[in-house]
């Protein structure tokens, strides 16, 4: 199975614990609210644990179905908590909340979702170079999304079919090896198992090329005025 996230120096349970030495007892803010102008939601997901993810744009919304189709992902969490992150260099400090955490083969990572006109503003980039530097401080994975990661990418089209067209489980319904209140899921045939690797590696692929970047090339992509 592809990795997604290439030679990273630690183990599993150390990210995780440096994760939990930053998080604060902050509530995290309402994403999904019955007024505002962005495309905001829950994408009915199996990584997540409660099988929803909130987003918050339509441009998060394709990043989770990118993620939802990944060999690599395992779980997916949305807007999961508030953290306090402090750059060792400037001595700033601010509270953030990841777009995403993800967790993989390697362990945990964190994702922020940018749609490369957000990026154009110097106080924006300034803010996400702190996050970036205060997480690579304490340890923490962090990686950043943007919008043309997708925008020419060729199977972007695909994924939100295929998904449309996975077998969902159904809750209590008795199946022949399974008792009343477990779950069970009709088998997805031959072909659809076939499409769904193809796309799965190409998710894989496409995730491994924007892990791998620096925050420097990552701002790179992003064209100031």
């Amino acid at each position: 199975m592809p990795k997604i996230i290439q030679n990273w120096p630690i183990s599993p349970d150390l990210i995780s614990e440096n994760i939990q030495s930053l998080k604060t007892n902050k509530k995290v803010r309402r994403v999904v609210t019955p007024c505002g102008k962005r495309i905001r939601g829950y994408f009915p997901s199996l990584k997540s644990p409660n099988r929803k993810a909130r987003f918050e744009s339509g441009l998060e919304l394709k990043v989770l179905e990118l993620l939802e189709l990944s060999g690599d992902v395992k779980e997916i969490k949305t807007h999961p908590y508030v953290l306090k992150l402090t750059e060792k260099l400037t001595g700033l400090s601010i509270d953030y909340t990841p777009d995403i955490e993800i967790r993989t083969q390697d362990g945990l990572a964190l994702l922020e979702v940018k749609g490369v006109p957000y990026l154009q503003s110097k106080a924006q980039r300034e803010r996400l170079t702190l996050i970036s530097n205060a997480l690579r401080d304490a340890n923490v994975p962090f990686f950043t999304v943007l919008s043309n990661d997708l925008d020419d990418w060729r199977h972007k089209s695909l994924i939100s079919e295929l998904l449309r067209e996975r077998p969902w489980p159904r809750y209590g319904i008795r199946g022949a090896n399974n008792a009343v209140g477990q779950d069970t899921m009709d088998e997805p045939s031959a072909s659809f198992k076939a499409r769904w690797q193809s796309l799965s590696t190409a998710c894989d692929a496409l995730l491994g090329a924007v892990f791998s970047r620096t925050l420097q090339e990552t701002l790179s992509k992003v064209e100031v005025a």
